[in-house]
């Protein structure tokens, strides 16, 4: 577990600086803290190269894996939202997808240019957003903003 943890932080190191030498000081004191701390040095050395082996590779892999620059993110009239209530006994997002890509993905490109189609569940509403619903009260003439009631603010 803990060599878990010391990856965990190497990699929001790795995430948090720019400079190489920034993150490379992060996790000198990642190491001395560790070690003043009574873990074995031979062990936290051995946790924060395997942890730095790894966060190099995962940055290579986002390189060759990441779209290219022709390829932009669907716009809202190229996306299908499907949005369910979710019920134990309904069917999976994985057999829905399976459907759409044999049955509609292709007609629905080509006739209306829908490139993406996002299946969403949510929960049902249970006892707990029935019994504490909250309403927040707003006294008259002591309104928090004329922004969020709608209401124009006359200069």
């Amino acid at each position: 577990m803990m060599k878990d943890i010391i990856y965990g932080l190497m990699r929001n190191y790795h995430r948090q600086n720019t400079k190489y030498e920034d993150y490379k000081s992060m996790a000198t004191k990642l190491f001395n803290h560790h070690v003043n701390r009574g873990w074995d040095r031979s062990t936290m050395k051995d946790w924060i190269i395997s942890a730095e082996a790894k966060i190099q590779q995962e940055q290579i892999q986002q390189t060759t894996s990441a779209p290219t620059e022709s390829e932009e993110p669907a716009s809202n009239k190229e996306q299908v939202f499907l949005h369910f209530k979710y019920h134990k006994n309904n069917i999976p997002k994985s057999r829905v997808r399976t459907i759409y890509v044999k049955n509609g993905k292709e007609l629905l490109s080509t006739r209306m240019g829908i490139k993406q189609l996002t299946i969403a569940y949510s929960r049902p509403k249970n006892i707990k957003d029935t019994i504490t619903k909250a309403k927040l009260h707003q006294a008259t003439s002591h309104e928090a903003s004329k922004y969020y009631s709608g209401e124009q603010i006359s200069s």
